[in-house]
């Protein structure tokens, strides 16, 4: 939110993009897990149709196919903000690799709270040493004037931040993060509908839906290749598992022939 402040949103939205790729790699440098099968190539499609979302709200679009001129110019400002969000997004993965790690450890509530302490911590911390201290308690001082504030305040403390976290949690540990990290494009199209329903925002133009589409249409052939490998996997596992019953079967029949050999040793001697 804070490098929002300092650049386009739209440029925020391409640091983002970097997610699928950076989770993947992330999970194969701290956790040493594979990489699936042609990652590269379908999360590139993704990043590329975020980057089309991005480009088509941005006024470059309408320098480029519009009659409106861009008067937008980069400065030192967008460099920080930039540079605060890939920081931004580099955080967050490392949070999902111990989020896995963390299993067996910890419970995902107690994750909750632990990243909830920090939180508050930190963010008091850097808004009293930015001089922000006038503006924080002017915000406790409006989050109390009327009772919708109130319950926009606990839904979005309650509902997202808490119960979006949990979710966050036990999908991490259960996919991992790099499967988790890679469906995080689809956040864009989400975010695009989402304000289109709720916000009465409808998509800006024809290049939009075209990102839109080619984000959804990779993330469901990703997902789908994904479930695939599972079960061909398990198919395998199968099979050996069936042959190691016949090898036991066959191994049974040896023990029977020792048995009658033995038996008939027996007969002769006596």
């Amino acid at each position: 939110m804070l490098s929002c402040s300092y650049t386009l949103a739209y440029n925020i939205a391409l640091v983002e993009s970097l997610t699928p790729v950076l989770a993947p790699l992330l999970e194969r440098l701290f956790l040493k897990t594979p990489l699936p099968k042609n990652i590269f190539a379908m999360l590139t499609l993704s990043i590329f149709g975020c980057i089309i979302v991005a480009f088509s709200q941005s006024p470059y679009y309408y320098a480029v196919f519009g009659s409106t001129e861009s008067t937008y110019n980069w400065t030192m400002d967008d460099m920080v903000g930039l540079t605060m969000q890939l920081f931004s997004v580099l955080c967050l993965n490392l949070a999902r690799i111990v989020m896995k790690t963390s299993e067996g450890i910890m419970s995902p509530t107690e994750g909750i709270q632990i990243q909830n302490v920090l939180t508050i911590f930190t963010s008091v911390i850097i808004s009293m040493s930015t001089g922000g201290g006038a503006m924080w308690t002017k915000s406790l001082g409006t989050l109390f004037s009327s009772l919708p504030v109130v319950a926009a305040f606990l839904f979005l403390t309650l509902g997202i931040l808490s119960g979006a976290l949990l979710f966050e949690i036990t999908v991490v540990r259960h996919l991992g993060p790099g499967a988790y990290g890679s469906l995080t494009s689809i956040r864009v199209p989400v975010a695009v509908l989402g304000s289109y329903a709720i916000l009465s925002e409808p998509v800006q133009n024809w290049l939009e839906w075209i990102g839109i589409f080619i984000i959804v249409v990779t993330m469901a052939m990703y997902v789908a290749k994904r479930r695939s490998e599972g079960g061909g996997e398990g198919d395998d596992d199968g099979d050996n598992g069936g042959g190691g019953d016949g090898g036991g079967g066959g191994g049974g029949g040896g023990d029977v022939g020792r048995a009658r050999t033995s038996s008939s040793q027996d007969i002769v001697l006596m």
